[in-house]
């Protein structure tokens, strides 16, 4: 996220007004997977470490999760009442509870040195319908907050110098069954579970 989402932020908040003003916080709808999948996880990048030689660290255990949208970064008196707002538009979300399956891993094209290494999935229906379901909530709320229309299903491992070409993994499941909105104040390294919201039909 970090990275790969930089510069659409920043575009975001010159669309909204106030790109002059220094942001502090990064507020984003998150799915996070269960502490099976994060086991895994973590096995699949030791081995990918060991036999492509790759030397970054990886993502914290606790900071793996799939983005469903990014809301922008925000002053320190304007996050707030975002999340407020975001948060009501979480709540009108109606979605049953659904399997998240990733069977392959590759890096994401980068104009930067180090390439995002992500799982991806070619069954990813599910969480592109709670993508669209989640945006149109979002959407009620008009320009306040910046919603992705495009759409791509992943999970960040790492961003490593060295790029990897699509590659079928035994795959990682969990059982989605809610999302969360996630306040990361910028610089720090840390996420803040602002709010829960089940899914249910």
């Amino acid at each position: 996220m970090r990275r790969m989402d930089r510069d659409a932020s920043q575009s975001g908040q010159l669309g909204l007004g106030f790109g002059d003003t220094k942001p502090s916080d990064r507020l984003f709808f998150a799915l996070f997977p269960d502490a099976a999948a994060v086991a895994k996880i973590e096995e699949l990048v030791d081995r990918l470490r060991r036999e492509h030689g790759l030397r970054a660290k990886a993502l914290r255990a606790d900071h793996f999760h799939v983005t469903l949208h990014f809301l922008g970064d925000y002053p320190q008196d304007l996050w707030r009442p975002i999340a407020e707002r975001a948060a009501q538009a979480a709540s009108k979300v109606r979605t049953s509870p659904f399997d998240v399956r990733f069977d392959h891993v590759s890096s994401f094209a980068s104009r930067r040195q180090d390439a995002p290494l992500v799982l991806r999935t070619e069954a990813g229906e599910a969480l592109r319908e709670l993508h669209a379901t989640l945006g149109e909530a979002l959407r009620g709320l008009g320009s306040v907050v910046r919603v992705s229309h495009g759409f791509e299903p992943h999970l960040t491992l790492m961003y490593d110098e060295r790029s990897l070409a699509p590659r079928p993994i035994n795959p990682i499941s969990w059982r989605a069954d809610e999302f969360v909105l996630v306040r990361s104040p910028i610089g720090k390294g840390e996420y803040e579970p602002l709010g829960r919201w089940p899914l249910r039909g």
